[in-house]
């Protein structure tokens, strides 16, 4: 996930769709920047589960290029949180993951990403269609951060 996030920020078609995507937002409004590419985000993708046991991860790019040629686009929250992060980072708004356990330490069965905006980072959890930017999952018992 990283290196696809590594590798999708610095994506040409990435960078000029999220900075085309964030022009209507007042300069420097960081928070109004993250917020429109998190609700974009939200809205063009439905929620579908990976193969039965099988972990898939679609390319940043090639899931963005899908959703502005108007294809169906499905994902489950891992490239949900990829996509996300590649668009954020290629704005210059650092990310980092955020596994989720419902259960125990052994058990993560979520991820979603953060993006720090000033001194303050804040969840995006673009999986959860009807969640608001800076909405955690309830119930959580345990996480794991790494940084992008």
């Amino acid at each position: 996930m990283q290196r696809l996030v590594k590798q999708g920020r610095r994506n040409p078609l990435i960078r000029e769709f999220t900075t085309e995507l964030v022009s209507g937002v007042a300069p420097k409004d960081f928070y109004g920047e993250a917020q429109t590419v998190f609700q974009f985000v939200q809205a063009n993708i439905r929620y579908v589960q990976d193969i039965n046991e099988v972990e898939t991860l679609y390319t940043p790019w090639n899931a963005l290029e899908k959703i502005i040629t108007f294809q169906s686009v499905s994902f489950d929250c891992d490239d949900y949180s990829v996509l996300l992060a590649s668009m954020l980072e290629s704005i210059g708004h650092p990310c980092r993951f955020m596994a989720i356990s419902f259960e125990g330490p052994d058990d993560y069965s979520h991820v979603v990403i953060q993006t720090k905006i000033g001194d303050r980072w804040i969840t995006a959890d673009a999986a959860e269609a009807n969640a608001a930017f800076g909405w955690e999952p309830p119930g959580i018992t345990h996480w794991l951060e790494w940084y992008i």
